[in-house]
């Protein structure tokens, strides 16, 4: 069975092929089922046909055949193909000593077998991505029917290892094939049965897994798919969405994405990845995972950045703290901040040693008052360094304020500074009486 149920699937792949031939399409958009291939065909051809409505009348017509058969799709075909020939392979009585092999000899026939069938469908996905292009239905139709061979294939051996047993013997099926047998909901339901029972059973918890319909989204991630895992996700119903298992799913799913968008040094977008997971309700597990994501990242990235880029830094401790809580990201905040304001002080005060100009100690102020929004949020972060430095900035601060040299015109704090050097250095009162009043006409002009 497994045999014509592939050749099968071979046979309506080249009508479809000839179609296309015919059609003359390369990266149109053209549709995924050969009855409507053939009706925009006979269409273009002058022809207004119903193909599959069984009632053709014109016997010399090339198409007859594929117009009056009533075949499954062609994905359907692949799956009855997929289902058998899975069945096939995880039958250990098939392959132990049935054939006249050796173990190894049977092993090799059963893994070329296998393998050339999987070779079909990747390279079948491959000519379509070339003509159509990667994200085409008919390129889509084989990647996620060689997601169904490898999903089919591990549901299978699984449930030959579990020894699962009907009144007929030892099931050696996947789930396609028991959805054939009409078996996949009682087999679920006793899978069920036996874990309420038995709870720890890890087989039967994976059983159940592998069970489950959306399985081949567990493949996706397995094989690091994380964004086609996602996709398949957002195309099912929303009340599918809502289920636990799809919550899950979703969150792993983001989980792996983040972890390939920091591989590639796209923290930010790593970031949304994991908060968006962390907004999921999901097992504690998982959760835990995530943060400790989170944390481990913006902590590598931050200490890489810290000396070259110490706002960035900065930044993306913080993106990590509005995501998780942890003290110790709290604390490399805390000392990054309270490094950045020293950093703005020394700076301003150098610029306060060069006797500026109005408008520029002004703007030395404005870094001041940011040093000292940066060091209260360090000191309530619990930086013990940042408590010294504030205290030592407010006096600074105050000390400015109180010398009046604040807010006066350039020609005035001109004045007065040149009278503070007079007294100060140089003991001339009446020079520095002198510049004062000066300095008083100008501003009460």
């Amino acid at each position: 069975m497994g045999v014509l149920w592939y050749w099968w699937a071979v046979y309506e792949e080249a009508r479809q092929d000839k179609m296309l031939e015919a059609l003359g399409v390369s990266g149109l958009a053209v549709p995924e089922e050969k009855l409507e291939i053939l009706r925009i065909l006979r269409k273009r051809e002058g022809i207004s046909c119903k193909p599959g409505s069984g009632d053709c009348r014109e016997l010399d017509c090339a198409w007859r055949e594929d117009c009056c058969s009533s075949v499954p799709s062609l994905v359907d075909i692949w799956h009855g193909a997929i289902a058998y020939w899975s069945m096939l392979a995880a039958t250990r009585e098939m392959w132990d000593g049935w054939l006249g092999l050796s173990e190894m000899d049977a092993k090799d026939v059963r893994n070329a077998l296998l393998d050339g069938f999987q070779s079909r469908l990747k390279d079948r996905g491959q000519q379509h991505a070339q003509m159509f292009g990667g994200e085409h239905p008919l390129t889509l139709r084989y990647r996620q029917l060689d997601v169904a061979f490898t999903s089919e294939m591990k549901a299978a051996k699984a449930m030959a290892g579990s020894g699962y047993k009907t009144k007929r013997g030892r099931v050696c099926a996947g789930i396609l094939m028991l959805q054939r047998l009409d078996l996949a909901d009682t087999v679920r339901s006793q899978v069920e049965e036996l874990l309420r029972k038995n709870p720890q059973n890890r087989e039967l918890g994976d059983l159940r897994k592998i069970l489950s319909p959306y399985f081949p989204i567990r493949v996706l991630l397995d094989n690091n798919k994380p964004e086609e895992a996602l996709a398949r996700i957002r195309a099912l119903s929303l009340r599918e969405q809502r289920n636990s298992e799809i919550a899950q799913l979703r969150a792993q799913a983001l989980l792996l994405l983040g972890w390939q968008q920091f591989s590639v040094g796209s923290l930010d977008d790593a970031l949304e990845s994991w908060g968006e997971a962390l907004d999921i309700q999901v097992a504690a597990e998982t959760r835990e995972e995530l943060q400790k994501e989170v944390i481990s990242s913006c902590h590598r990235r931050a200490v890489a950045l810290q000396n070259r880029d110490r706002d960035r830094a900065i930044e993306l401790l913080e993106k990590g703290l509005a995501l998780v809580k942890d003290q110790k990201l709290e604390l490399e905040l805390a000392e990054a901040l309270v490094t950045r304001a020293i950093e703005i002080v020394n700076e301003g005060q150098k610029g306060l040693n060069q006797k500026p100009k109005a408008a520029d100690r002004r703007r030395i102020v404005t870094t001041f008052e940011k040093a000292k929004t940066d060091l209260e949020r360090a000191l309530a972060l619990g930086s013990r360094r940042a408590e010294q430095n504030l205290e030592t900035l407010k006096d600074l601060l105050k000390a400015l304020e109180q010398g009046g040299l604040l807010d006066l015109p350039d020609a005035v704090s001109d004045l007065v500074q040149e009278a503070h050097e007079a007294a100060s250095k140089r003991d001339d009162l009446d020079t520095a009486v002198a510049k004062l009043e000066e300095a008083y006409r100008l501003t009460v002009r």
